[in-house]
């Protein structure tokens, strides 16, 4: 077998020095193995691995806290859901994050490490205008909203014009409304058209339904004012096809590129794991766990017990095999 790791490789083995990104930047393995004896193995009287183990867990438990808090804030679970992991290195953490919050199922899209900059470059032209204004619903007159949606209408569209001519357009309205006597404003959409007098009552209960979602009550007999007006518009420069990201029907085992070791914290030892390079994966190949999936801007920790398989849009999908 082709081991690829060396003694002074040797912390947790995620990375590999020699071929991170892509072999334009060679990690000092050797200082980090240095770095973590001195300032944690060495005071805490522990194996360097189990140490460098140690920082990962914490720093994936504290992601974990913060994901499960925001789930308890908002009164959702989060057991049922897809973790979808971006980034340089997210996909390294994704798989451990997973399974901490008790879900089955991540997704790493393709070109991962470069997430940000893909979606700025597929984003639509957007601008959006605000303006203030104060009405209450029981002295609702359209004319004066109806003149500045109309305003604000004209003036947004003609800057996403200026950036996406020739394209297509959507547009958003939406009152910034409260409670009279209230700090805090929550957004309502309203009719892309020119207002009617009767829009107050559809204008209310859109109201309504946004604030019980958000806070489950009601103030009964408390009016209710608009704020202010936001109007956004969009024009996607790039086709908003849906691109077909399920896997193909058809799955074949993916080639191994190469072997390393990697540090398993159960076993307390180093187990030989398959490397894989992401640049020859094709749709439909499938690989176990442990292992690692290399790309060009960060690699994926896959660990024992999940299935990889390889979509047709060229994103890996992650999951964890039954225990039954």
């Amino acid at each position: 077998d082709n081991v690829t790791v060396t003694d002074s490789d040797l912390t947790l083995g995620r990375l590999e020095a020699e071929g991170f990104a892509d072999g334009s930047m060679k990690l000092n393995s050797e200082a980090s193995k240095q770095a973590i004896q001195h300032n944690l193995s060495e005071p805490l009287e522990m194996d360097v691995a189990l140490a460098a183990f140690g920082v990962a867990e914490i720093v994936e438990e504290d992601m974990a806290n913060a994901a499960r808090e925001h789930a308890t804030e908002s009164g959702k679970s989060l057991t049922d859901r897809t973790l979808i992991a971006f980034g340089g290195a997210a996909p390294i953490h994704a798989l451990p994050l997973a399974s901490k919050l008790g879900i089955d199922r991540v997704i790493i899209p393709d070109s991962a490490g470069v997430g940000s900059a893909v979606g700025f470059l597929l984003a639509p032209v957007a601008f959006e205008l605000s303006r203030s204004c104060r009405v209450r619903l029981s002295q609702f007159q359209v004319k004066d909203l109806n003149d500045l949606l109309q305003e604000m209408s004209t003036y947004t569209h003609g800057v996403v014009e200026s950036g996406a001519p020739d394209h297509d357009r959507s547009e958003i309205r939406q009152a910034q409304m409260r409670y009279v006597g209230q700090g805090y404003n929550i957004p309502v959409d309203i009719p892309i058209r020119a207002l009617e007098q009767n829009d107050a009552t559809f204008i209310e209960e859109a109201f309504n339904n946004t604030y019980i979602n958000l806070y489950k009550k009601l103030h009964e007999g408390v009016d209710i004012e608009i704020v202010g007006l936001t109007v956004s518009v969009s024009a996607f420069l790039v086709s908003a096809d849906a691109v077909e990201s399920t896997a193909p029907g058809e799955l074949d085992q993916a080639e191994i590129d190469h072997k390393t070791l990697m540090f398993n914290a159960q076993a307390g030892d180093y187990q030989q794991v398959n490397v894989y390079s992401r640049a020859k994966l094709q749709a439909g190949n499938q690989l176990s766990g442990p292992g690692l999936v290399r790309d060009l801007g960060t690699t994926v920790m896959v660990p024992d017990g999940y299935v990889v398989t390889v979509a047709t849009d060229n994103s890996l999908i992650i999951e964890r095999q039954s225990s039954t």
